[in-house]
């Protein structure tokens, strides 16, 4: 069957049972969320005197916290890159990643990798390699977020938990995370000859990689929350735990129709046991301007220095354009003789 014929026949069908599924999953949440914040009675909520404890010196931290944390996403993806593709062009990872991060704010997950793959065929890069680096990086993130909650959920919950949930864990991200496992699923779904260099080592390099960077994005959770309500040391591990455990229910509901919001909703909902129910609201704000700003900035940085240079045509130099270059050879002289008899 046609894709179009089937996308044309089925697809407003699914859209409207997405649509349906992603209000009805948002209005539960914002219920929840409304009922953690006032269950102790609605203290009332002084926002101006809430945003005045945060000082330039945190704003300048988170913005120190997300470069870094920015940096460390652009080594992961072009290390994917580059192992997969053998594409090392770090300054133009480098250009492509930062002008695509703030697409990723759009409803739907497709408008980044979209912007990628056009970018990278600018450059010569052939749109199913940076397909399969993004399905990769997405699987890599989830996992690694997962790993991150799984480890510091017994810091939220204030209670030992069974070492059986951790080893329950491990086990699915290795089978998610399983090199025969993706080599196989990336035939069947894919022609990249790229999936046989996937490795033990790689994955487990990635996936500490991206743990890393969890944890950078629950730093700057954990200095927005301590500036709003003084925190003391031994939370941060559970902060860490909200910011990846939020992060990936975020990833997960980017491809449901109304999905903006869900973080907002998750980060107020899991924090307001540690900072009262109008500080987690307040917090969760912070942190989507914050993340916002930071992105908008990274990308215009990113437009400015590199999308002239990418979206300029690509000529080849002399050297190999004369390497390249077909030398006809001689053609000997044609000469009409005429038949004997």
């Amino acid at each position: 069957m046609n894709l179009r014929h089937w996308i044309a026949t089925h697809g407003r069908g699914r859209a409207l049972w997405g649509a349906s599924l992603g209000m009805l999953l948002v209005s539960g949440l914002a219920l929840f969320a409304l009922y953690a914040m006032f269950r102790s009675g609605g203290e009332s909520l002084d926002l101006q005197a809430l945003l005045a404890r945060i000082s330039p010196q945190v704003l300048l931290l988170t913005s120190l916290t997300y470069a870094l944390a920015m940096l460390l996403s652009v080594i992961g993806w072009g290390w994917m890159m580059g192992s997969l593709g053998g594409v090392w062009s770090w300054g133009e990872h480098a250009k492509i990643y930062c002008i695509t991060t703030f697409t990723r704010r759009l409803p739907g997950a497709i408008w980044y990798m979209l912007g990628r793959v056009v970018l990278y065929e600018r450059i010569g890069v052939k749109k199913g390699l940076t397909l399969l680096v993004g399905g990769l990086e997405l699987g890599i993130l989830i996992a690694s977020g997962m790993l991150l909650a799984l480890v510091t959920w017994p810091f939220l919950m204030r209670q030992t938990q069974s070492p059986l949930w951790f080893v329950a864990g491990l086990i699915g991200c290795a089978a998610l995370l399983n090199p025969p496992v993706l080599r196989a699923l990336i035939r069947r779904i894919s022609r990249q000859h790229a999936a046989a260099n996937i490795s033990y080592r790689l994955l487990l390099g990635w996936l500490l990689l991206y743990t890393v960077i969890w944890c950078g994005n629950g730093i700057i959770l954990y200095l927005l929350a301590d500036a709003v309500h003084p925190l003391g040391g031994g939370e941060l591990p559970a902060v860490l735990g909200i910011a990846a455990a939020t992060g990936v229910i975020a990833f997960v509901f980017s491809f449901v129709p109304f999905g903006l919001g869900v973080q907002e909703l998750t980060i107020s909902v899991l924090l307001s046991p540690l900072i009262g129910g109008p500080e987690a609201v307040v917090v969760a704000l912070l942190i989507r301007g914050i993340l916002t700003l930071n992105e908008f900035g990274w990308a215009l940085l990113g437009t400015v220095f590199g999308l002239g240079s990418l979206l300029r045509p690509r000529t080849l130099d002399r050297e190999q354009a004369l390497s390249d270059a077909v030398i006809p050879k001689e053609v000997a002289p044609i000469s009409l003789v005429p038949p004997e008899k």
